[in-house]
C-alpha cells in the first residue's frame, strides 16, 4: 500500500474518531445540564482567490490646433493620461501628410486653392485599450499665384496702378496673386494682388503686394552693366546732345551741353541775361547689383549696389544778380528696356521686371551772384552699396581728381553747383532702389574773404521699400560728401557797381520793358529790374547807389525806388484805387532829397512833388492845362505843357519847385516836349517835329534862344539825356513810331553820331546819363 493511501485512511479514521468523540460529549453534557444543548458554531468560510485590478482606456485632455497657413510648418503636441499608468502610443488617422513622432503631431500644410478643412484622427492606446479624438483641420489660403496666359493678355483691355479690366469674365478671386512678365501690355512686368473683383469677373481691384508677402523663402542675386544699347528712349532739355562729345571717350553715356538753361529768372527762353547757363559735356559708365534673401515670408537680407565712373568738364555762367530759390534740373533722361532678372519661387513662378532709368541732374542753389563763370573739371570712379540685415548698413569706395578755373565773382551768399547722373531700379516700373553720384562746387561768401571755392563729390544711394517689405520704410543715405578748398580771393574789398560814367535805358529785348545799365559805349549791359510786368522810364539817384522807376508790378504805373542790385525795393506812389491814375517820368533832385513827377491822380495832368521816401507827396502849383514829362533844371523844373492853348501843341516851360516863376522856353506851332538840362543849367534839350514829319533834338538856350537842330534825321530821334560834363548827349534814334529804335551817343553839336546798343528784337530807348 502506498504512503498516499495510508495517509488518506489514517484522516478518514481520524476524522471519524473526532465526530464520535463529539458527539459522546455532547449527550453526556445534555444529560446533566438544566437547558438545552447549544448546537456548535458553523466552520470557517474557505478564502477568496485574490481579486484581478480592472483596465480603463486612456484619456485625450487638450485642444488641437485647428488652423495652419499653407506651406507652412503644423505642429501640435497631444495630452494624454492613462489611469492606470501603462505607456501610450499615438497615430494620425486621416491625413498623409501629417506624421506622430512620441506625442508630437507635424507635418507641413499644403498648397490649397480656398481655406480648406481635413478630418484628423487622433488615436492614443495603452496596448489594450484606446481613446481617439477627431477634428477638422483648416489649412488657410494665403494667396494664390497666376501669371496671365496669352489668352488673358489678349483680354486685357487697360491696366491702371489700382485696377486691372478685361474684355471677359475672369475667375480671380480675392487674395489671389497676379504676374506677367513683359509684353505689349504690361511692358513693365505685373505683379498684382486682388484685393476685390467686380460680380461679372471683369475688372479686378488690386494693389502692389511686396516680395515679403507672397514668397515663403527665395534668394536673388542679379548684376548688369547698362549699355546704349538697352536704351528705349532718351529726352532732353534743348540744346541737351546725347552721347555727342568731343574731347571724351571710353564711355558708354555721354551729354554734350550747348547753352543749356538752368534758371530763368522770368521763364522766357528768349532772354539771356537772367539765365544761368550750362556748357561743356558729362560722361558716365554705369551699372549695378543687388541681391535678396527672403525666408518665412520675412525679408532677411537686401542689398544694392551701384558703380560709376564719371568724367565731367562743364562751365556755368550768368550775369544774375541773384537766384530766387533753389533749382535742380533734369537735362536728360535715358529710359531702358525693362528685363526679367529671375522667376518669383512662388506656386507658378511669376517673372521679376526691372526698368532702369538714367537721369542726368544739374542743380544750383539759391545766392546773390554777380556775375559768375565757373569751369570744373573732375573724373570720380565710385563704389557704393546700402545693405538691409536687420539695420541698415553703407560702404563706399572713392577716387577723383579735380580741376577748375574761376572768373572773379562778386557773391553775396553761397553758392552750390553740382552735377551728375542719377541710377533709379524700377521694379515692375513702380518703385525700387535708387543711386546718385554729383560733381559738386561751393562758392562760399565769408566775413574775411570776398569768396571762397570748394569743390568735391557727394553720392547718395537709397531703397524704396515699397515692393520689397511693406514693414521697413524707406532707407536713403549720402554714402560720401567730400570737398576741399580750390581758392580764395580775400583781403579786397570788391569794388562798387557804378565806378565810371554809366547809362540807365529802357529795353524791351524780352518781351516786356526791362530796366537796364551799360557803359557809354554800350559793354556791360546789365538788366536790373528783371520783374515779368512792364518797368521803365529809370533815373539816377545822385550818388548813382539807387534808382527810381516807373513799373506796373501792381497792376498800373506806380514809381518805385531800389539799389542797383535789386534789394531794398520800395513802393513810393499808390494810386491803384483806380485804374485810370497813372504816376510816371520821376526825376531825381540834384540834393537826393526830392523827387518830381507827372500824375493823373486829379484827373488832369499834373506835376508833383515827395520826398525821396515818397512821403510829403504834393502838387506843383502851375495854372490850368497839361504838363508832363518834368526834368530838374538846377532848382527848377522843366516840362512840356499845353499852357499855350493858343497853337494846338506841347511847349517846354520852366517854373521854381513852389509852382512859381512860370517861364516859357519855346514858342512854335509844332510839338515841343521832353526836355532834358545840361548839368550846367545852361542848355536844354528836347524833341521836336517842327521839321517834319518825324522827332529830331534840338538843343537851346536856358532862357529858350538859339534852338539848334542836332539830328535831322527822317526817323525818330527822341529822349535826349546829357552827359555829366555836357559834352555829349545821349538819344534814342528809331523808326516812325519808335516801333524799333536804339540808342546813340553823339557831341553835344550833333557831331560823330555813334550806334552803341544793336537790338535783336523789341527797341532799346530812354537812355539817362548818370550823374
Amino acid at each position: 500500500m502506498g504512503l498516499e493511501n495510508i495517509l488518506y485512511g489514517f484522516k478518514g479514521n481520524f476524522k471519524r474518531t473526532l465526530i464520535s468523540s463529539a458527539f459522546l460529549g455532547s449527550l453526556l453534557i445534555g444529560c446533566g445540564s438544566d437547558g438545552p444543548t447549544q448546537p456548535p458554531p458553523p466552520p470557517n468560510p474557505p478564502p477568496r482567490p485574490p481579486t484581478q485590478p480592472q483596465n480603463h482606456p486612456p484619456v485625450i485632455n487638450y485642444s488641437p490646433k485647428t488652423q495652419c497657413d499653407e506651406n507652412s510648418f503644423y505642429e501640435d503636441i497631444i495630452h494624454a493620461t492613462d489611469p492606470n499608468g501603462d505607456p501610450l502610443s499615438y497615430s494620425v488617422e486621416g491625413l498623409s501628410w501629417l506624421s506622430v513622432s512620441h506625442n508630437i503631431v507635424y507635418g507641413n500644410c499644403p498648397e490649397v486653392s480656398r481655406n480648406t478643412s481635413f478630418p484628423v484622427k487622433i488615436k492614443v492606446s495603452d496596448g489594450k485599450l484606446s481613446a481617439e479624438q477627431s477634428y477638422n483641420l483648416t489649412v488657410k489660403n494665403l494667396f494664390n499665384t497666376y501669371v496671365l496666359t496669352t489668352n488673358d493678355i489678349n483680354n486685357l483691355l487697360q491696366v491702371t496702378p489700382n485696377t486691372l479690366a478685361f474684355s471677359q469674365p475672369t475667375s480671380f478671386f480675392p487674395g489671389d496673386v497676379i504676374g506677367a512678365g513683359i509684353s505689349s501690355k504690361t511692358p513693365h512686368g505685373l505683379l498684382r494682388q486682388v484685393e476685390a473683383a467686380t460680380g461679372d469677373g471683369k475688372t479686378l481691384y488690386t494693389f502692389n503686394p511686396s516680395l515679403e508677402q507672397i514668397i515663403k523663402k527665395a534668394s536673388f542675386s542679379f548684376s548688369k552693366s547698362l549699355s546704349p544699347q538697352n536704351i528705349q528712349s532718351i529726352n532732353g532739355l534743348q540744346g541737351v546732345s546725347p552721347f555727342t562729345t568731343t574731347n571724351l571717350s571710353g564711355f558708354n553715356f555721354c551729354v554734350n551741353l550747348n547753352n543749356v538753361v538752368l534758371y530763368d529768372r522770368d521763364g522766357k527762353q528768349n532772354t539771356k541775361d537772367d539765365q544761368v547757363i550750362a556748357n561743356g559735356e558729362i560722361c558716365f559708365n554705369t551699372g549695378f547689383s543687388f541681391d535678396i534673401d527672403i525666408d518665412d515670408f520675412t525679408l532677411k537680407y537686401l542689398k544694392f549696389q551701384n558703380k560709376t565712373k564719371e568724367v565731367a568738364d562743364i562751365t556755368i555762367g550768368s550775369n544774375l544778380l541773384g537766384i530766387a530759390a533753389k533749382k535742380e534740373v533734369k537735362i536728360t533722361e535715358f529710359k531702358f528696356s525693362p528685363f526679367v532678372i529671375g522667376y518669383l519661387p512662388t506656386l507658378i513662378p511669376i517673372p521679376l521686371v526691372v526698368t532702369p532709368k538714367i537721369e542726368v541732374n544739374i542743380g544750383i542753389d539759391p545766392t546773390q551772384v554777380n556775375p559768375l563763370g565757373v569751369r570744373v573739371m573732375q573724373e570720380a570712379d565710385l563704389e557704393a552699396w546700402l545693405a538691409y540685415q536687420g539695420s541698415w548698413s553703407i560702404g563706399k569706395n572713392f577716387t577723383n581728381n579735380f580741376d577748375f578755373s574761376i572768373f572773379n565773382p562778386t557773391i553775396n551768399g553761397d553758392l552750390k553747383v553740382y552735377a551728375g547722373p542719377k541710377l533709379e531700379m524700377l521694379l515692375y516700373d513702380i518703385a525700387g532702389p535708387v543711386a546718385g553720384a554729383n560733381g559738386k562746387l561751393r562758392l562760399s561768401h565769408q566775413a574775411d574773404c570776398e569768396w571762397k571755392l570748394y569743390g568735391g563729390f557727394e553720392a547718395y544711394i537709397g531703397i524704396i521699400m515699397e515692393l520689397f517689405s511693406k514693414k521697413i520704410a524707406a532707407h536713403s543715405e549720402k554714402v560720401f560728401d567730400y570737398e576741399e578748398p580750390l581758392a580764395e580771393k580775400c583781403g579786397t574789398t570788391p569794388p562798387p557797381p557804378t565806378t565810371g560814367e554809366k547809362i540807365l535805358f529802357t529795353s524791351t529785348r524780352d518781351g516786356n520793358a526791362e530796366v537796364y545799365m551799360m557803359s557809354p559805349d554800350g559793354s556791360s549791359q546789365q538788366n536790373l529790374t528783371r520783374h515779368l510786368a512792364h518797368d521803365y522810364e529809370a533815373s539816377w539817384s545822385p550818388d548813382k547807389s539807387k534808382i527810381v522807376f516807373v513799373s506796373e508790378r501792381d497792376g498800373n504805373p506806380e514809381i518805385y525806388t531800389m539799389k542797383l542790385d535789386g534789394t531794398d525795393l520800395k513802393r513810393l506812389t499808390l494810386s491803384s484805387g483806380n485804374s485810370n491814375n497813372i504816376d510816371r517820368y520821376p526825376g531825381w533832385s540834384s540834393n537826393g532829397q526830392e523827387i518830381v513827377f507827372y500824375s493823373t491822380r486829379n484827373g488832369n495832368d499834373e506835376l508833383f512833388l515827395m520826398n525821396a521816401d515818397g512821403t510829403n507827396q504834393r502838387k506843383v502849383n502851375i495854372s490850368f492845362g497839361s504838363h508832363g514829362q518834368p526834368k530838374w533844371c538846377g532848382n527848377q523844373i522843366v516840362f512840356s505843357s499845353t499852357l499855350s492853348g493858343g497853337n494846338g501843341g506841347l511847349e517846354i516851360y520852366k517854373v521854381n519847385r513852389d509852382g512859381t516863376g512860370l517861364q516859357r522856353l519855346t514858342n512854335n506851332p509844332a510839338v515841343d516836349t521832353e526836355p532834358s538840362c545840361s548839368k550846367d543849367g545852361t542848355k536844354v534839350s528836347f524833341i521836336s517835329n517842327r521839321a517834319g514829319s518825324s522827332y529830331d533834338i534840338l538843343v537851346m538856350n536856358a532862357d529858350g534862344s538859339n534852338p539848334t537842330n542836332l539830328s535831322n534825321t527822317t526817323g525818330d530821334d527822341y529822349w535826349p539825356s546829357w552827359s555829366p560834363d555836357g559834352t555829349k548827349i545821349a538819344y534814342t534814334f528809331g523808326s516812325i513810331g519808335r516801333t524799333a529804335s536804339d540808342i546813340y551817343v553823339m557831341n553835344a553839336d550833333g557831331s560823330n553820331k555813334t550806334r552803341i546798343t544793336t537790338r535783336v528784337s523789341g527797341s532799346n530807348n530812354d537812355p539817362v546819363w548818370s550823374p
